[in-house]
């Protein structure tokens, strides 16, 4: 009876997944040719022409230019500096007497995360997630947590054991290096993964990923990883296990891969066809694909298998932030709407009509070398003789025998034509040739250039802060829940930047807390000429030390200055800290030590020497001091005080 249950609960579930999905994956089907178009346009993808044909059908990367600067652009402003996300205490009324516990324990939260991101390689990452971002109408990111174990072999020292001459076995006090098989934890952290645009469905009343009832994500997994995530899940002992026909279901082939159905319009194919399954060698077999459909709520979790199976339906497991563990963005977001525009689709017009301009202008060069020709119906000419040819004679009976079809030249003005189209292109999201490190078009003071590039700046300044809290802070925010969540040992961290080459040992408990998440890189414009922003970081710090502001934190200062020079690891040039502050305090005594009775030094200005007098003459100067002016002493007259 129990299992009469389980099947009829199977069934059921089964039923109202697959309606859920076959819904979903309506509403996105009309995004789909607009996907595939822009991947056209991005790819340089051109349909061909028949061999008769020769019409010029070339494709201008104006596409690529534009998105590979704003890439850039977007990539260099969140992660090209550490650390890459700074964690900020956020203690509640009852924890503000420990408000220094707190800071200590997010400096930490924001060193693992750091360390994370870089295991998981997020500067490519992040780069072909914007990649999508500006090819599809949104991107996905996937932020779960990975488990996984290895048997791993390693060399390690065994004590040398040898054999004396009477059979006696001793130890010699060396070591030798035997390999040796031990099982080890090779992941347990944080994992981000990038999701194809058509392998993603989002809920089509959704508005963004939160709003969202349930969205459907697909994935394809091996037979002998689905056996490996099932005895997972069963061992958790959470949610509705149900049972499954494999031998069955490997005999359906899995549908066709999201990244498939965009390559196959460009004539490309990576189906393997049924290979792995109709093969002999069990261990081989044991590699067929399946499609594996994650169903995902902010409290459930659900796997359809080739979409005819239900094979888990349980709790998510991500309990700590209770949110879907994805980020979606749209590079133009649209106000009430999950999927917004791209770059692409901004300038796809554009770029079509460039590509016709440029193809006209060479097929009227050509027809302009290679002309044309009128000839009378009747007369004796054979064809082979109207191709040009230098010295080329051509006999005729009649003078209106043959005549040129005239050909005007227009590829002056397509040339301006075509230049007002991609300047349209680039005005139309900010991607100027002066943000492309280009010359532009026309004549420029260098005034009329900055401000260009200001206004440029400002446009992207506003988009990276909207990413910001769309993108960046809920990646962070997902991490750290999930180290909150499942970190249950003791760990080594390195804190970046002030103790970059030390390791520290945290505990669990020195990660739990609320924090509120900061980009490192934010605040600054990656487009800044850092000529600039170094100059005026050096005039600065001048007119500071000039004028002796006590309130200024000179030891930060000059990180920034040292990292405007693009130096990776500015610490390495810079004593700590403490340090700094104790050689301020050793000179602040030693300049207390030469003072005299009243606070004035005593002979030192009279002892210095005329070039450290005009030191010190032009050290007032800078802080607003009058120069003296000689004291010329006269007699007092002498007399009674009345």
């Amino acid at each position: 009876m129990e299992q009469l249950d389980i099947n009829k609960q199977a069934k059921k579930t089964t039923a109202e997944l697959i309606g859920l999905f076959e819904s979903f994956d309506a509403y996105r089907a009309q995004w789909e040719d607009r996907a595939i178009k822009n991947y056209k346009l991005f790819t340089g993808h051109k349909e061909e022409l028949d061999e008769d044909d020769n019409r010029s059908n070339l494709h201008i990367p104006r596409t690529y230019q534009i998105v590979d600067t704003i890439r850039a652009r977007f990539v260099n402003a969140f992660f090209g500096r550490r650390p890459y996300i700074e964690f900020m205490p956020m203690p509640s009324k009852q924890d503000m007497q420990n408000l220094d516990i707190a800071e200590e324990k997010a400096k930490v939260a924001s060193a693992l995360v750091d360390e994370q991101l870089d295991k998981n390689k997020i500067v490519p990452k992040y780069y072909d997630y914007i990649t999508q971002l500006l090819v599809f109408p949104a991107a996905i990111l996937g932020v779960g947590w990975r488990y996984e174990e290895e048997n791993i072999t390693r060399k390690v020292p065994v004590k040398e054991i040898s054999r004396d001459i009477y059979g006696n076995y001793h130890y010699t006090g060396n070591y030798i290096y035997q390999p040796q098989q031990s099982n080890e934890v090779i992941w347990d952290d944080n994992e981000i993964k990038n999701i194809d645009f058509f392998d993603f469905w989002p809920d089509p009343k959704g508005t963004d990923i939160d709003d969202c009832r349930g969205v459907f994500q697909r994935e394809f997994i091996t037979y002998k990883q689905l056996i490996h995530r099932l005895e997972f899940l069963n061992q958790l002992d959470e949610g509705n296990l149900f049972p499954v026909d494999f031998e069955e279901i490997m005999r359906e082939a899995p549908y066709d891969e999201g990244r498939e159905k965009r390559m196959s319009e460009v004539g490309l194919s990576t189906s393997m066809g049924r290979n792995y399954y109709n093969s002999d060698d069990e261990k081989l077999k044991e590699n067929t694909k399946f499609e594996l459909l994650h169903y995902w709520e902010d409290d459930r979790h659900a796997l359809l298998l080739n979409r005819n199976k239900c094979i888990y339906d349980g709790p998510s497991p991500y309990w700590r932030h209770r949110k879907k563990p994805f980020i979606v963005e749209s590079y133009d977001s649209l106000p009430g709407e999950f999927y917004g525009s791209s770059a692409v689709d901004i300038v796809a017009d554009l770029q079509e009509e460039e590509n016709a301009i440029h193809n006209q202008r060479n097929d009227n060069i050509n027809m302009i070398i290679n002309k044309m020709w009128k000839v009378r119906r009747g007369s004796d000419i054979d064809e082979s003789e109207l191709i040009s040819r230098p010295n080329g004679v051509l006999y005729v009976d009649r003078i209106e025998d043959v005549q040129p079809f005239d050909q005007r030249d227009v590829a002056a003005s397509s040339f301006e034509q075509q230049n007002i189209v991609a300047q349209s292109a680039e005005n139309a999201v900010g991607a100027t040739p002066i943000m492309q490190g280009t010359e532009t078009r026309s004549t420029q003071t260098a005034t009329e250039s900055m401000e260009q590039a200001g206004n440029a700046g400002m446009r992207f300044g506003v988009k990276i802060k909207v990413f910001n809290y769309s993108g960046i802070k809920r990646l962070a925010h997902l991490m750290d829940m999930n180290n909150q969540q499942f970190i249950d040992g003791q760990r080594l961290v390195r804190i970046y930047p002030e103790e970059a080459d030390k390791w520290r040992k945290i505990n669990p408990g020195m990660l739990i807390g609320e924090h509120d998440y900061r980009p490192a890189g934010t605040n600054t414009d990656p487009s800044a000429n850092k000529s600039i922003r170094r100059e005026q970081l050096s005039h600065m710090m001048q007119f500071l030390m000039q004028a002796q502001i006590p309130f200024v934190d000179y030891h930060a200062l000059v990180k920034e200055w040292l990292e405007s020079f693009d130096v990776e690891n500015s610490q390495k040039f810079i004593i700590p800290e403490e340090e700094w502050q104790r050689q301020q305090m050793q000179q602040a005594q030693m300049q207390q030590a030469q003072q005299g009775p009243q606070g004035r030094p005593g002979n030192t200005v009279d002892n210095a020497s005329p070039a450290e007098q005009e030191m010190a003459a032009q050290q007032g100067a800078a802080r607003g001091r009058r120069p003296q002016s000689p004291r010329n002493p006269q007699p007092r007259p002498g007399g009674n005080i009345r």
